[in-house]
């Protein structure tokens, strides 16, 4: 369950990071602004209850295995805790100030894209890490 709900949230991740992030980088103002917003409030309804689970997931397997195996697993759940721990610390407050702020033109909407983007980048490596530490771990506890 922990492999599959993980890859589950991994793959939204990285398809934020793949397909959305290049798009926002060229996108105008007055473009960017509208499809950020209608995106990340979908995302938004998704992703948090994806990564709740699989930390509950993650911290159960790493529970449940021994030796080098319950290492990784706890370093996966780590992993993922920092994610979740970034993601309501500085991600969310982010956008949820471009989304409402956006409109007044003296918001300096370029530099939060950046600020954004870059942390949403931290964010997928820290998550395809905690995956991939979770997925050894399983295969060394098999």
């Amino acid at each position: 369950v922990a492999l599959v709900v993980g890859a589950l949230f991994t793959t939204a991740v990285v398809f934020f990071a793949s397909f959305r992030v290049p798009q926002w980088r060229v996108m105008e103002r007055s473009t960017f602004l509208p499809d950020f917003e209608r995106t990340i409030n979908v995302a938004d309804k998704v992703q948090p209850a994806l990564l709740v689970v699989t930390i509950i997931a993650t911290a159960m397997v790493s529970s449940s295995i021994d030796g080098s195996g319950k290492v990784l697993g706890w370093g996966a759940t780590t992993g993922f805790v920092f994610t979740l721990l970034g993601s309501l610390v500085y991600m969310v407050p982010l956008q949820r100030r471009m989304i409402r702020t956006g409109a007044d033109p003296a918001v300096p909407i370029p530099e939060m894209r950046s600020r954004w983007i870059k942390g949403h980048l931290t964010r997928t490596a820290v998550t395809l890490g905690s995956f991939a530490l979770l997925a050894v771990a399983v295969v060394a506890s098999a």
